[in-house]
């Protein structure tokens, strides 16, 4: 807007001391109409930056044949080429440059003007290099700060997708552990309420140790709370999340009634964190399970190191009477049961698989879990 207002204010602040600027020269009409003209085009250049500059060519060349002052309509020239430069394409610059020279070299063989054409075009064409170089700046400027969005839109994307994976990891370690913990406890209470009149003692252990898994979850929860808070890491005394936390693992749903044959095969290999930790979420998950979908309370668990990664597989009868669902939800998508979900997500995420199936009577979970990220099975 600015911009609109200067250059036609300079173009009539020349030619209103034309005769000055250049002696010998005056006013005629046809020379102030002209002007006219040439500052009405230059008004409206910002809309129609072609008229401009053609105004302004052609008072130049016709200020030579009335005796009028050029120099007016070179400086607006200049100007108006400047401007059409920054506003259009360089290969609009480069076909104007040379429109206005052909237009030139023509004034020259009809000999309209033959002093100071070679100066003309020269400034002519300084002039569309500035705008050419105005306009370039205006680009690099403007895809800089298209980068810098979009980098800033991206590290939006990045630290939302963070916050989402990690309550998604929140919800799995709270799905995993105090689910198993409830379940402990649900099965201790049943204990109890069948003995309380007939076997005092034997309810008793079984009051004891749903009061041991109730302080277990409030230890949980406080420790998740604190993770949150950022407040610090795991006690030394919890007990590990990962392979060597496994018997401890069995070793509580043991308690519960449950007996779980454990059988380690091959040779132990020190596996990564991410593998360890999948492990014991998947033994964790697979135990609870069986506590939920099958009456008999006999769970097979095998350990068994291989050449590439350890295979971890849970067994447990299956009773289709307690839960039908269980095993059809499982064999079309692996993805009737969120447990399910959260086991085969943890095996992918460690570079492993997992599946869940049933085999003769057996609901079966079985996960190949690699010794490193670059064995990804």
């Amino acid at each position: 807007m600015l911009r609109q207002t200067w250059v036609p204010a300079i173009f009539a602040a020349l030619a209103s001391v034309g005769p000055q600027l250049e002696p010998g020269t005056g006013f005629s009409p046809a020379v102030i109409g002209f002007c006219a003209v040439g500052l009405a085009a230059l008004a409206v250049q910002a809309y129609w930056p072609y008229l401009g500059v053609a105004a302004m060519i052609a008072g130049n060349l016709l200020a030579h044949s009335w005796g009028g002052a050029a120099t007016p309509y070179l400086v607006g020239m200049g100007l108006a080429l400047e401007r059409l430069a920054a506003l259009r394409s360089r290969r609009t610059v480069w076909l104007t440059g040379c429109a206005v020279a052909a237009v030139y070299l023509g004034a020259v063989a009809t000999g309209i003007t033959v002093d100071g054409s070679g100066g003309d075009l020269v400034w002519a064409g300084m002039m569309l290099a500035i705008g050419d170089a105005a306009r370039s700046r205006r680009e690099v400027l403007t895809a800089t700060q298209e980068r810098a969005e979009r980098a800033e839109q991206t590290r939006e994307l990045e630290a939302s997708k963070a916050v989402a994976e990690e309550r998604l990891r929140i919800a799995r370690d709270v799905h995993d552990s105090i689910g198993h913990h409830l379940s402990v406890i649900a099965v201790h209470s049943a204990v109890a309420e069948q003995l309380f009149h007939t076997d005092t003692d034997e309810a008793q252990r079984a009051l004891s140790n749903v009061r041991k898994a109730s302080v277990t979850i409030l230890d949980e929860l406080t420790g998740l709370v604190n993770a949150l808070r950022g407040a610090g890491e795991r006690s030394e005394t919890d007990p590990p999340i990962g392979v060597e936390g496994i018997s401890g693992l069995a070793a509580s749903f043991g308690a519960a009634g449950m007996r779980v044959r454990t059988r380690i095969a091959g040779i132990p290999q020190p596996l990564p964190l991410a593998s360890s930790q999948a492990a014991y979420r998947i033994v964790q998950e697979s135990l609870t399970n069986a506590t939920k979908h099958s009456r008999q309370s006999a769970v097979d668990l095998s350990l068994r190191y291989g050449p590439n990664g350890m295979v971890v597989r849970v067994s447990n009868p299956f009773d289709p009477e307690l839960d039908s669902g269980h095993v059809a939800a499982s064999r079309t998508a692996l993805g009737g049961r969120n447990g399910i979900i959260g086991m085969v997500e943890r095996a992918h995420n460690a570079g492993g698989a997992l599946t869940a199936q049933e085999i003769d009577g057996n609901f079966v979970v079985t996960a190949v879990l690699p010794y490193s990220r670059a064995e990804r099975v």
